[in-house]
C-alpha cells in the first residue's frame, strides 16, 4: 500500500508539472496510471475511494467514466467518493447520473443504502 501511495504521488507531481526534468519519474506515470485503473477495480471499497480520490486530484478525466459507473457500487464510501469526484471535477457527463441519484427528499439516505 505504501508503494502505492509514493507511486500516486509522484503521479500528482509530474501532473501538476513540479517534475518536468526528471524522466527518470516521469517513466513511472504509465505503471502509476495502472495501479489507479486496478484500484478503482478493487473488492476493497477503501481503496476504490483512495483511487477515485487520485482521479479527481489529478485531473484524470479519461478514468472518470469508470468514476461515474461507481456510483452505482454496493460500498457507500465507494458512492460517496465518486459524487464527490464528479462535483469536484464538474465532470459534464456524470452530471446526470449523478443528479438523478440525489432526487428526492431522502437522497442522502439513498446514497449511504444503496
Amino acid at each position: 500500500m505504501r508503494k502505492i501511495c509514493i507511486i500516486l504521488t509522484i503521479t500528482l507531481l509530474i501532473a501538476n508539472g513540479y517534475c518536468k526534468e526528471a524522466e527518470s519519474i516521469k517513466s513511472l506515470v504509465p505503471q502509476a496510471e495502472r495501479i489507479v485503473l486496478l484500484g478503482l477495480k478493487h473488492s476493497d471499497g477503501m481503496i476504490k475511494a483512495n483511487a477515485i480520490e487520485v482521479v479527481a486530484s489529478g485531473q484524470k478525466m479519461e478514468m472518470m467514466p469508470k468514476v461515474v459507473a461507481l456510483l452505482d457500487d454496493p460500498d457507500s464510501l465507494v458512492r460517496f467518493a465518486a459524487a464527490i469526484a464528479i462535483g469536484d471535477t464538474q465532470y459534464k457527463s456524470g452530471q446526470k447520473k449523478l443528479t438523478k441519484k440525489l432526487e428526492g427528499k431522502y437522497w442522502m439516505r439513498r446514497l449511504a443504502e444503496n
